[in-house]
């Protein structure tokens, strides 16, 4: 499909890349209760703008899914999730798919450069953080 206009993108060259997306050094910067203020997620990397918009679900800890709109901020860096109701007090869990990489290549599943048939090398069907918020 062909572009409305023309778009350009920068990249500046550096060293190999061989490291995975940690999920556990992300930052997540936590709503107030009862507000639609969004949840915001800082990564150390940039990551693939395309799956940050789609490889994202929040839940409630009763399993019911929380209606959200990311929004992925320039540079790739981080995404906010803004809900549309109000946050209600609990336990959550952000869950998304291991597939999803940064700039490199490299998946929070594995490495870019590692043989998909190698037995260490299975990723599991979904990766979660939990968060709570409190009034």
């Amino acid at each position: 499909q062909p572009l409305a206009a023309d778009f350009e993108k920068r990249f500046q060259v550096t060293a190999a890349d061989y490291q995975q997306p940690d999920p556990a050094v992300w930052e997540l910067k936590r709503p107030a209760v009862e507000t639609r203020t969004p949840l915001v997620i800082t990564f150390r990397e940039a990551l693939d703008r395309g799956m940050l918009e789609r490889v994202f679900h929040i839940e409630y800890e009763n399993g019911e899914q929380v209606a959200t709109e990311a929004f992925v901020m320039p540079g790739e860096r981080a995404v906010e999730f803004r809900p549309r109701l109000p946050w209600k007090p609990g336990r959550f869990y952000l869950r998304f798919d291991p597939a999803l990489e940064d700039v490199a290549g490299n998946s929070v599943g594995r490495a870019f450069e590692v043989r998909e048939e190698d037995p260490s090398n299975r990723q599991p069907p979904i990766v979660e953080r939990t968060f709570e918020l409190r009034r």
